[in-house]
C-alpha cells in the first residue's frame, strides 16, 4: 500500500479479495498493518485475515478496500490539474 494511503485504512476494516490465479472472491479483514516503510518501494504491508478452501498462507491478492468518506470533497476530472497538483478556481471573476 502506497504509504500515503495508509490514514486511509484500520485495523478492522472490511476488505474484498480475488485472485488472477482463481475464480472467487473473499471477505477479509485488515489485521496488522506494518509499522515499517519498504526502502525499495516507499510501501506498507498490510496482513489480511480470511480463509478459502482454495486458499493459501502467503498467496498474493488483490484487495479491494471502502474507502472513507471525506466530508467537502469534489471529484475534479486530472485533465484539469496543473503540474499535478494544482487546479485554479475562479472566483467573481477574478483568478
Amino acid at each position: 500500500m502506497d504509504v500515503n494511503d495508509i490514514v486511509f485504512l484500520r485495523v478492522g476494516d472490511q476488505v474484498s479479495l480475488s485472485s488472477n490465479d482463481l475464480s472467487g472472491t473473499w471477505k477479509g479483514r485488515v489485521s496488522r498493518i506494518s509499522d515499517r516503510i519498504d526502502p525499495n518501494t516507499q510501501t506498507l504491508r498490510v496482513f489480511i485475515t480470511t480463509s478459502g478452501k482454495q486458499l493459501k498462507e502467503g498467496m498474493y491478492l488483490n484487495a479491494s478496500v471502502k474507502g472513507r468518506t471525506v466530508k467537502d470533497a469534489l471529484e475534479v476530472s486530472r485533465n484539469l490539474l496543473v503540474d499535478d497538483t494544482k487546479v485554479y478556481v475562479v472566483m467573481d471573476s477574478v483568478m
